[in-house]
This record gives structure tokens, C-alpha cells and sequence, in this order.
């Protein structure tokens, strides 16, 4: 079995703890700390990796997304980038999730439920080679 570095990147948004969901879609990131940094910079990861959420009542959803851009020098994306992408990724799990049926009321999405609006990206956990788990908390 191939070893990996664990590896936890964080997002801040001001003095927040997070980025929200709906800030990073419309890239608004006046506040957003390192956010021309470049995360995966160094790092053992692939192009294209796996993002898992785990949320409350749904069963886990998976989606890919992007290490690196599209030029042929292969750069690693920024951190607004890389939010920007991973929360486009949350509002399509929110849709996909919407009409489901959620096991815990509580955390039920959609129309009259959490929404997008309701979220922050905290940050992203790498739990094997390929794939990544998000942190996401309630505004």
C-alpha cells in the first residue's frame, strides 16, 4: 500500500473561521487569507482528485475536482480557486440532495431547509491519496 501525507488545508474569511458557500460561488474573497497562495504547491496529489461530503441523514457523495489548471506548466490552482470550486461542488450536492430523503430532519437541505446560503467551507481533509473529505459548517 502506497503511503500519503495527510494534509489539511483551511479556509479564513476575515476574523471567520470559514468561507461561505455563497462568497466563494460569487468569488468574492476580500478577506479570504492566502488567497493567491497555491495549497497543493509541493505537495503529492494528483490532477484531479475525489471530494467527499459526509452530511448528516445522505448518504456520502462524492465529486472530482481540479489540483491543478489546465496549462501545460500544470500549476497548481490557487486557494480562492480551489474554494471557489469545492463550493460549487457543495451547491450541486445541496440540488442533487434536495427532495431526498434525510434520515435527521435537522440537517434536511433544500427549499425551506439549509441552503448554500446556510454553509461555510471550512476546510478540506486529505483521507487517502485521491480523495478528500470537507469540513463544513452552519453561518
Amino acid at each position: 500500500m502506497e503511503a500519503f501525507e495527510p494534509k489539511k488545508i483551511t479556509f479564513r474569511k476575515g476574523e471567520h473561521c470559514g468561507v461561505p458557500v455563497r462568497d466563494a460561488i460569487s468569488k468574492h474573497y476580500e478577506d479570504l487569507e492566502r488567497r493567491d497562495s497555491r495549497p497543493f504547491e509541493g505537495v503529492d496529489v494528483a490532477d484531479q482528485v475525489i471530494l467527499r461530503i459526509d452530511w448528516p441523514g445522505y448518504p456520502s457523495w462524492n465529486k472530482s475536482f481540479r489540483t491543478r489548471d489546465c496549462t501545460p506548466a500544470r500549476t497548481p490552482v490557487t486557494l480562492s480557486r480551489l474554494a471557489t470550486d469545492i463550493c460549487k461542488s457543495i451547491e450541486k450536492f445541496v440540488d442533487e440532495m434536495e427532495g431526498q430523503v434525510c434520515t435527521e430532519p435537522t440537517w434536511m437541505l433544500g427549499h425551506n431547509h439549509l441552503s448554500v446560503d446556510d454553509l461555510a467551507l471550512v476546510s478540506i481533509q486529505r483521507v487517502s491519496h485521491g480523495s478528500w473529505v470537507a469540513s463544513i459548517r452552519l453561518l
